[in-house]
């Protein structure tokens, strides 16, 4: 006689296998809504460009793009010293003036005076663009 009546799984671990399912896919369902309702990140289109450099002084200046209504400032590194941090709408062909042992000139320029090395090449700059939405973009980044 064959006996029909043997079980493969008990009750107990397929109640926890359920369980565990049951876990997994609430998880999934909740990391899905939460990244739904992050904040979205945008990319603008604004030209800045390097323009007059020499080996003590040169100009940054700003040509506008598609997206300048989005703009709400600019911030200007060199060497990791900030020489520009202005907050306001630009203007098409606004630009900064740096030159070695001056002030810079140009709208939100700090009172530092800028410090170049003697040789070209040698200073890091760095312009930072801050748009709406809190999104701030490297716009330039060379050495000069």
């Amino acid at each position: 006689m064959i006996n029909l009546d043997i079980k493969g799984v008990s009750p107990i671990i397929g109640t926890i296998f359920v369980i565990a399912i049951v876990i997994v896919i609430s998880t999934l369902v909740m990391a899905m809504s939460l990244g739904l309702t992050e904040k979205p990140r945008y990319s603008y289109i604004v030209t800045f460009q390097l323009v007059d450099q020499k080996a003590d002084d040169f100009t940054v200046l700003f040509y506008g793009g598609p997206d300048i209504e989005y703009l709400e400032g600019v911030r200007m590194m060199v060497n990791d010293v900030v020489y520009v941090n202005y907050t306001g709408s630009l203007s098409v062909g606004t630009q900064w003036y740096f030159k070695d042992g001056q002030n810079p000139t140009g709208p939100g320029n700090q009172s530092v005076i800028v410090d170049l090395s003697p040789g070209k090449n040698d200073d890091h700059l760095i312009v930072v663009g801050m748009f709406s939405n809190d999104v701030e973009t490297v716009l330039i980044d060379t050495y000069i």
